[in-house]
């Protein structure tokens, strides 16, 4: 059956770099068959240029697809289950912080700021001549769009993360860990 924590796995590990190695390169990528194919057996070159063209073209529409089809695994509330995994879990918990910690400055919401301001590793990067790491970057700026946001906000509340203390702990051991550091899954941190 389909089990909702292996979504992101087929995504992150498979899927998104597929597509990504097709749109970037092409005739470098699952598709160097088909570009072989036509040099191979076509001899007019306008035809070859036509048929690559229409190649190119779909190559392009199955990369927006896509994209658009994740949109949805890469919103909240879905996307905090990335946090489980390995080399993602770190970083963008700590851009999860950023933005709820700027929601929180933002909307005046005292109570948000004081659960996400101290214990935690460095999320803010304010000391002049610090920017946001890239592997950070990425899922800051996806979460701090406006209506991201706010949702990040809710169902951060709604989830219960901003008074469960068991849960504090481990979030604060997550934010300090180095990306790919412990073994994926959520197992490594029970039993710990």
């Amino acid at each position: 059956g389909f089990r909702m924590l292996d979504i992101h796995d087929i995504l992150l590990d498979y899927s998104a770099p597929w597509w990504q190695k097709a749109y970037d390169n092409p005739e470098d990528s699952a598709f160097k068959v088909v570009f072989k194919y036509l040099q191979d057996n076509f001899d007019d070159e306008e035809e070859i240029k036509v048929k690559k063209q229409q190649i190119l073209q779909g190559i392009k529409a199955g990369y927006e697809a896509h994209v658009k089809h994740t949109r949805y695994l890469l919103s909240c509330p879905i996307i905090l289950i990335i946090l489980r995994r390995s080399r993602e879990g770190p970083a963008l918990l700590k851009a999860v912080l950023a933005v709820l910690y700027e929601r929180a400055d933002s909307d005046g919401d005292g109570d948000l700021k004081r659960a996400i301001r101290s214990g935690y590793g460095e999320y803010r990067y304010q000391r002049r001549g610090e920017t946001r790491p890239p592997e950070e970057r990425k899922w800051y700026d996806l979460l701090k769009d406006r209506d991201e946001g706010r949702d990040l906000v809710y169902w951060w509340k709604r989830f219960g993360l901003l008074d469960n203390t068991t849960i504090w702990a481990e979030l604060k051991r997550l934010s300090k860990e180095k990306p790919g550091t412990r073994k994926e899954g959520i197992l490594p941190f029970k039993k710990e």
